[in-house]
């Protein structure tokens, strides 16, 4: 499977290239520029010095309903197991070594269609987070206790959205009635307690 990443970032720096696209952008920020690398990686660079910080995203063109049926949350669950550990990072060091960088926020998400890490950090840290997402794609870990702990979460947030949530059941509800059983949409939701297990 073919994976497209997308690297957002906020940062002053020569961006001159071949094959780039500019767009218009609000007052004091710069062009928004855009390239497609040859190894599949779209890089999006708008250079902002209003203020001394990197904004950067990467975006994997994978969803939930990617996963399997009987295997909801799947992606969610590959994401987060991603930035737990790898060869080169130990565990729980990821969120450790951003937060030693400076990062303000970071954060991952996975919709439907994407899932999408980002981090706001001081520009002169933009290196680290690119380095722990490579790290991630081709040397991250995962024993079965780390499983355990992440499965855990999961289930404890979808519960939590179960009982807390009354406009989730109305969300459940919708995608139920909209996508037929076998769907791939139908997998928007995290995964049942059975799917979170398996």
């Amino acid at each position: 499977m073919v994976v497209s990443l997308v690297a957002c970032m906020l940062f002053g720096g020569d961006t001159s290239a071949e094959g780039q696209a500019s767009t218009a952008s609000p007052a004091g920020a710069g062009p928004i520029t855009t390239r497609h690398l040859e190894n599949g990686l779209t890089l999006v660079v708008q250079e902002d010095h209003r203020l001394p910080l990197v904004a950067l995203a990467i975006g994997y063109d994978v969803g939930e309903r990617a996963a399997p049926a009987g295997l909801g949350g799947v992606v969610t669950l590959t994401t987060r197991l991603m930035q737990r550990a790898t060869r080169h990072v130990p565990p729980a060091e990821y969120a450790r070594l951003l937060a030693r960088a400076g990062a303000s926020s970071a954060g991952e998400r996975t919709t439907p269609d994407y899932t999408m890490l980002d981090v706001v950090l001081p520009s002169n840290q933009w290196a680290l987070p690119l380095w722990l997402w490579s790290d991630q794609m081709g040397f991250f870990t995962a024993d079965e206790s780390q499983f355990a702990v992440e499965r855990a979460k999961l289930a404890e947030q979808r519960r939590t959205a179960l009982e807390g949530g009354p406009l989730w059941h109305l969300d459940a509800f919708a995608i139920e009635e909209i996508f037929p059983q076998g769907h791939p949409y139908r997998n928007a939701v995290a995964g049942s307690p059975e799917d979170v297990q398996r």
